[in-house]
């Protein structure tokens, strides 16, 4: 039985709905994710120590939840969560784990900073591009308000996922 990571699932794809490795098998993501990147509680959650020991405990998978609006977050300082975000995708690439990369709006119409979010994914998928980074995940919209509708999600998603699509067309 082989340890489930990058190394040996490849680039993750959907069969039907099923999470599969790159030869077809079913693939399950396990990992911690990082509560709020901006508070000062995380940041000793936050680096490549702490990805080799959530990888000891069982971790294939490291999920950076970056809240948007809040205070002291994406929206305070975008070249300071770009460079964290870029460092956190290169570390977990040399430990063959998966990043799954979060733009947490919680709660708020994800169109509000629909500009914002296009030019942060495709900074961060032309950075993995470049770099031959296939193992993150992109979680575009994480935690909107319902109130606003699916339409609306469905607009923002159809706005952001090509900025995603222009530099890695297979994520």
């Amino acid at each position: 039985d082989y340890y489930v990571d990058y190394a040996n699932w490849g680039k993750l794809q959907l069969i039907g709905n099923q999470l599969s490795s790159k030869d077809g098998s079913p693939a399950q993501l396990r990992g911690m994710s990082i509560f709020l990147l901006q508070t000062d509680s995380s940041n000793n959650c936050v680096g490549e120590s702490q990805w080799k020991k959530m990888k000891q405990y069982g971790a294939n998978t490291v999920r950076l939840a970056m809240h948007i609006e809040e205070e002291n977050a994406y929206l305070s300082n975008p070249a300071k969560y770009k460079t964290l975000v870029k460092q956190s995708i290169a570390e977990t690439a040399s430990l063959n784990m998966y990043c799954i990369v979060d733009w947490h709006i919680l709660g708020s119409d994800p169109n509000n900073h629909i500009e914002e979010s296009r030019i942060f994914f495709g900074e961060i998928s032309k950075y993995c591009a470049e770099n031959g980074y296939d193992h993150v995940l992109y979680e575009i919209c994480n935690e909107p308000e319902c109130e606003y509708g699916w339409s609306s999600i469905k607009n923002y998603a159809e706005y952001v996922i090509p900025a995603i699509i222009e530099n890695q067309p297979n994520a």
